[in-house]
């Protein structure tokens, strides 16, 4: 059972207090999205059927003249205990940017395409830490960031060139050059105020859509063994990484006298069908993936 499960058995076994622990398991899995699994054996047998057309039609008809950079795409959000605009989501629940009511504890989702970028990105909430970075940007670059700026101060997708946005200048014209780039050592410990994230394209198996989830600092790690471990079952299976679904649940951290919440990913297991790959493969080429040109919200 995945994490999210082994809380629900106790929360159904607290209601039910008659249910044995083998009524409230079949009651539990009984919920589980409808994701039928292959067996091993007869994945191998249908090779061929999981490998879904390598260039699906990126538009339905009406919307032929969508491009790539119309489509603006929800951010899944880890809810940290300064995330801001978040009221009404627990800490430790995942929720799409700007819909409190989208929150859960859990997700199950499958990962579309992986991109790894550089952002500066300022803190959650103003305060000594945000006036230091920006006094540090201004110092560094040039670059006097305006008042009020939400999101990014400066991204790259390729990680060589910053992306220009509207409404800022660019810190550099490539990131080797950057000063924001460079490695800083602050109360004992190094970072840089243009760090690497890594940009997880995901579709909810749930909620049936697709999210981005920005995963940078301490969630890089377990990121890195999902990715890991998706590699390893591609290779078994002979499938894509979004052949497969994994669900997402957090764990509380505490470092410093301050509580926060990393990922916790359980191990990918194949999709049912070969029509649900092809399925996430159409939808992989409708959200641009590949294509630089796709935005997060």
């Amino acid at each position: 059972m995945t994490p999210n499960e082994k809380r629900r058995l106790a929360d159904y076994l607290r209601e039910h207090p008659d249910a044995t622990p083998q009524e409230a398991r079949r009651a539990i899995l009984a919920e589980r999205p409808t994701v039928r699994l292959l067996p091993l054996a007869e994945s191998l047998r249908s090779t061929e059927a999981t490998l879904p057309d390598p260039q699906p039609p990126a538009a339905i008809e009406g919307l032929e003249g969508l491009a790539h950079s119309d489509l603006r795409i929800p951010q899944l959000k880890l809810r940290q205990p300064r995330t801001t605009r978040a009221a009404g989501v627990a800490e430790g629940d995942f929720f799409l940017a700007g819909d409190p009511t989208s929150a859960a504890p859990a997700r199950t989702l499958a990962l579309l395409e992986l991109r790894r970028e550089r952002r500066v990105l300022l803190p959650f909430e103003d305060g000594p830490a945000t006036d230091a970075l920006l006094q540090r940007i201004e110092r560094k670059t040039g670059l006097r960031v305006p008042p009020d700026w939400q999101g990014p101060v400066c991204s790259s997708r390729d990680r060589v060139q910053p992306t220009p946005q509207a409404g800022i200048e660019l810190p550099a014209v490539r990131c080797a050059h950057c000063a924001l780039a460079r490695w800083r050592t602050e109360d004992g410990r190094r970072s840089q105020d243009c760090a690497e994230v890594y940009r997880l394209l995901v579709f909810d198996l749930e909620r049936q859509l697709p999210a981005v989830f920005l995963a940078k600092g301490s969630a890089i790690r377990p990121v890195r063994e999902l990715l890991t471990q998706l590699q390893v079952a591609g290779q078994r299976h002979r499938r894509p990484a979004f052949g497969f679904w994994f669900e997402v649940t957090s764990a509380a951290r505490e470092e410093r006298g301050e509580t926060y919440y990393v990922p916790v990913f359980t191990l990918p297991s194949p999709l049912g069908t070969a029509e649900q790959v092809a399925q996430l493969a159409a939808v992989r080429a409708a959200c641009g993936a590949g294509a630089a040109s796709a935005r997060s919200a």
